[in-house]
C-alpha cells in the first residue's frame, strides 16, 4: 500500500468511526448537527470559505448553523470558530476535556480540549444535548487515540 492509499484508507476509517459515533446522538434540530454532505450550498460556501487544507482529511461533522459559531470535525482535526476566533486542532493531540462544572448543559458554549502538552484549546460547542453529543463523539475519538495511537498519530 502506497503513502497516499494509507491515507485513504486511514481518513475512510475514521469518516466511518465519526459518523458511527454520531449516529448514538437523537437531535431534533438539524441546524445544530448535520453531516458535512447535508449542508445546503450556502453554507457549503461559507465553511469552503474557512480553507480547511489537504492535511485536515475529510470533513464530517458540522456543529451549528455555520455563522457565527460553528465546529467542524475532519477525519484529522477539529475545527472551532468561537468568538470571532478560529482555532484547529490535531485529532491525535487531544487527550482529555475540561468544562466550567458551575454552568448547567443548558448554558455551556464551549469545550476545552486538553492537548499532549497540557495546553488547552476552547472550541464552540451549542449549548444543551448537541453540547455533551460533541463531548461524547470526542471522548470516543480521544480513547481510540489513546488506546491505539495508530489511528491519529500524525500522518506524513
Amino acid at each position: 500500500m502506497s503513502t497516499g492509499e494509507g491515507h485513504l484508507f486511514h481518513d475512510d476509517f475514521l469518516a466511518k468511526r465519526i459518523r458511527f459515533f454520531a449516529s448514538k446522538h437523537d437531535f431534533d434540530n438539524e441546524v445544530v448537527y448535520r453531516l458535512w454532505e447535508d449542508l445546503t450550498d450556502q453554507q457549503f460556501k461559507i465553511m469552503n470559505a474557512a480553507n480547511f487544507g489537504m492535511d485536515s482529511g475529510y470533513p464530517v461533522l458540522v456543529l451549528g448553523d455555520v455563522q457565527p459559531n460553528w465546529t467542524v470535525l475532519t477525519t484529522r482535526k477539529l475545527f472551532s470558530n468561537f468568538q470571532d476566533e478560529t482555532v484547529s486542532v490535531e485529532l491525535f493531540r487531544i487527550v482529555g476535556f475540561e468544562s466550567n462544572k458551575e454552568l448547567s448543559k443548558d448554558e455551556l458554549e464551549y469545550l476545552d480540549l486538553v492537548l499532549e502538552d497540557g495546553s488547552k484549546t476552547r472550541v464552540w460547542g451549542p449549548a444543551g444535548s448537541p453540547y455533551y453529543a460533541m463531548w461524547n463523539i470526542l471522548l470516543c475519538l480521544s480513547r481510540m487515540n489513546l488506546t491505539d495511537g495508530k489511528h491519529f498519530r500524525k500522518l506524513s
